[in-house]
């Protein structure tokens, strides 16, 4: 009896052993899953971490990109005119301005292009900055120049001030002129009650190039037409014609394609002092020098054609300025590619100078 109650004391001390055997493995199992869970849990955070990142980067670009394209907020580096836009945009290119000379005031060093849709803008342009900048014409409404002699038409109301054109510079301007067609103004000279005409005032540095300017296409005025009249430091036309009266324009005494009183090159283009059925009293000039230095190349010149009603000169010099005719002799033919009527060649104190 007691050997059996050994036996069982023995046995019952193995199953306990082997129990807790059994029971330190188990365990040792349960942590082991439970830090592979810990680690896939790591995982998944670290993954959910990268995750989090990516999809805030994701937005942050879509956000920056839907700002952009939605937006008009960015400048765009040149200014942009329609008659269908507002002066209250900001001149880029799907909310441009209606006014040249709203557009003429936003010019700067990092925006210093003006581009005009087709259309008829009705005003009177003054410019008075001295940032170089350049006005160009005839675009369609998708900012394209389909021709290269398309234009924009600046037409409108008269001025009340003296010698002051449809557009006007100030000292120090340099600005370009570009596929422009340009109607000139009426004004009365207050101090002598003179009526004159005027097509572009300059008084500072410009270049035009394929424009077209007239002082006056109709009506009548008891004085003076100028299609340009060059007040300033130089002024250079490259192409385009200058008129000084045409159409059913009456002037009482003489009409002028250029006034010069600075630098003038002429490098092409159709200088015409009276043109159209026009009606003048005195004189049309191609182009009068005072006091200015003229240099003339590849272009037609005329006094009149022959409908216009009067005597016609194309050259007048007078006082002391110079004119330059390169390779050329003066006659009445051609003087460097310049083709004129000749009726009447006038230099008057000055001197030519033909190398």
């Amino acid at each position: 009896m007691s050997s059996r109650n050994s036996n069982k004391v023995k046995n019952f001390i193995f199953f306990i052993a082997v129990a807790a055997l059994f029971i330190g493995i188990v365990s040792c199992a349960v942590n082991e899953d439970t830090g592979d869970n810990d680690k896939s849990s790591n995982s998944t955070s670290t993954t959910s971490t990268i995750s989090t990142t990516s999809t805030t980067l994701t937005t942050s670009t879509t956000s920056t990109t839907s700002t952009s394209s939605t937006t008009s907020t960015t400048i765009a580096p040149a200014i942009y005119v329609s008659t269908a836009g507002s002066d209250s945009n900001n001149g880029n290119p799907t909310m441009p301005v209606k006014t040249i000379s709203k557009a003429v005031t936003m010019v700067s060093s990092s925006r210093n292009v003006i581009y005009i849709a087709t259309g008829t803008y009705s005003e009177l342009i003054n410019i008075e900055t001295t940032t170089p900048f350049t006005i160009k014409g005839g675009y369609n409404v998708s900012w394209v120049r389909a021709n290269v002699n398309n234009k924009s038409t600046i037409n409108g109301p008269n001025p009340t001030e003296n010698k002051t054109g449809r557009i006007t510079t100030i000292a120090g301007t340099k600005v370009t002129l570009e596929n422009l067609d340009v109607k000139g103004v009426l004004y009365y000279n207050d101090a002598y009650g003179y009526l004159y005409a005027y097509g572009v005032v300059n008084n500072g540095n410009m270049a035009i190039d394929n424009c077209d300017i007239v002082a006056m296409e109709s009506g009548s005025i008891s004085d003076y037409a100028y299609g340009v009249y060059n007040n300033g430091s130089m002024l250079t036309i490259n192409s385009g014609t200058i008129t000084g009266a045409a159409g059913t324009a009456s002037v009482g005494m003489s009409a002028y394609s250029i006034d010069n009183f600075g630098t003038l090159t002429i490098n092409g283009g159709i200088i015409t002092g009276g043109a159209g059925n026009a009606s003048l009293n005195s004189r049309a000039y191609g182009v009068r020098n005072s006091n200015g230095i003229v240099t003339i190349s590849n272009c037609s010149i005329y006094g009149k054609e022959s409908t216009v009603t009067t005597n016609s000169g194309i050259i007048v010099l007078q006082r002391n300025g110079s004119a330059k005719f390169y390779q050329g002799t003066i006659g009445p033919a051609t003087i460097e590619n310049i083709k004129g009527d000749g009726t009447n060649i006038w230099n008057d104190n000055s001197f030519w100078d033909t190398p």
